[in-house]
């Protein structure tokens, strides 16, 4: 019996073997992919790949993002890819020639997730200025919610863990959800939710391929709030420079809130501004969704009455999980979108230019590495034998290694490599 039973043992490890073998070149790949995307916006790094084909997930251990215009890094010690089956898993796209293709349902978990106060996100998220004034709390001069408010609160980095997640809604053809929720260590969880009619990227094709086409119908939305020291630290920072006493900072704090709001064309019924009023008191929670009526055009919402907001795009609010029942409110959507959004003064039209000459098309191409001697200070991506990828400028090439020079937010870190652990070597040219 144990002679029949050993082949049998041998082979279903041999199996077991090549399919863990193949979820890691697979996912090799689909990174490469990805990096050579976003070669121009960033760079990616990461440790050891692991999976479970039980569960159907992919675990990258010490993953770093470098987005050139931050400056800084962004890092997580696990990031969890969740594709819930192992067909899924086992499908992920293996040439880089498929593009940073994703899945139609998908988890991402980061856990040990560092981001970075950097002066320089502003210019990535790119949000409103009167948007980003909504949520700064009274504290004279300081901006709360800005880098400096932060610092004042006494941090230089933000760490937690993030959970995004997409999926049909039944059927593909019934929409989609998306769900992210970050939860900040000692300051708030945050939960944003949305269902659209389909993905805003294209799944299983390089993002670009989305661009020529309509927006997604929206059905939907949910906002989650839950504090958890944050208010608490504000006052407690913000009271003094206001001359207000701690008991009565929430009240200061809901009176700038609300009138804020007023001037981007937003009024709140007695019931929002009570649930509001006791959020910024610290220590609770709030749940705020919005679904549209089957015949609500929100490509035209800026000619519905402010009046009839409440009705066509009906609010659920929850302070503590407890249902709020006045919820009726007020928006101007036109005099919102042009707060947010003011017109460009139009200027005098001017003669065009001749059209500038094509530029070439750039991308990373294998470089023989008998001939690294004859290579000159070049963008170049080298893969490792342990399977660690470094991207960034070739510095010098020596007899037995070379030195590559990667940007950080620092300044740049130049690391030595070693020629016999290099397994291959692209250049972007």
């Amino acid at each position: 019996m144990l002679k029949r039973l050993l082949p049998l043992a041998v082979f279903a490890l041999v199996i077991w073997g090549g399919a863990k073998a193949w979820v890691y070149f697979q996912t090799q790949q689909w990174l490469a992919a990805v990096q050579e995307t976003y070669a121009l916006q960033g760079a990616l790094d990461h440790g050891w790949i692991g999976s479970s084909l039980i569960d159907g997930e992919v675990i990258i251990h010490d993953l770093e993002i470098r987005p050139f215009r931050l400056k800084d890094t962004l890092s997580a010690e696990k990031a969890r890819f969740r594709f819930g089956n192992r067909l899924a898993l086992l499908s992920l796209p293996v040439s880089r020639n498929a593009g940073s293709g994703l899945p139609s349902r998908i988890r991402v978990e980061l856990e040990g997730l560092q981001l970075p106060l950097s002066r320089n996100w502003q210019s990535i998220l790119s949000l409103p200025e009167a948007l980003i004034e909504l949520t700064h709390a009274p504290c004279g001069p300081l901006q709360t919610s800005s880098v400096e408010g932060f610092e004042q609160l006494g941090y230089d980095s933000l760490q937690g863990s993030a959970d995004l997640r997409w999926r049909p809604m039944g059927d593909a053809d019934e929409g989609y959800r998306i769900r992210l929720d970050l939860q900040l260590e000692e300051l708030a969880e945050i939960g944003l939710g949305v269902s659209l009619s389909r993905l805003p990227f294209s799944p299983d094709s390089a993002p670009e391929a989305a661009t020529d086409r309509q927006p997604p119908a929206f059905y939907g939305a949910e906002l989650a709030l839950e504090d958890r020291g944050l208010q608490e630290r504000i006052a407690v920072l913000c009271a003094p420079r206001q001359g207000l006493a701690r008991s009565a900072y929430p009240a200061a704090f809901l009176r700038q809130w609300q009138n804020r709001a007023a001037d981007l064309g937003m009024t709140f019924s007695p019931g929002i501004l009570r649930a509001f009023g006791q959020y910024f008191a610290g220590g609770h929670s709030l749940n705020l969704s919005v679904k549209p009526g089957q015949d609500f055009d929100y490509a035209l919402m800026a000619m519905v009455p402010a009046e009839s907001v409440s009705q066509q795009l009906p609010l659920s609010l929850k302070l503590d999980n407890q249902g709020v029942l006045d919820t009726y409110y007020e928006i101007e959507f036109g005099k919102l979108l042009n707060k947010l959004y003011p017109p460009e003064p139009v200027a005098p039209p001017e003669e065009e230019p001749e059209p500038a000459p094509k530029a070439l098309p750039r991308q990373y191409e294998d470089f023989p590495l008998e001939e690294l001697d004859t290579l000159g200070q070049l963008p170049v991506r080298v893969e490792h034998r342990n399977g660690k990828v470094t991207t960034g400028i070739l510095d010098s090439v020596s007899a037995g290694s070379i030195d590559v020079s990667v940007p950080m937010a620092s300044g740049d870190v130049v690391f030595h490599i070693r020629r016999r652990d290099i397994v291959s070597l692209q250049v972007y040219r």
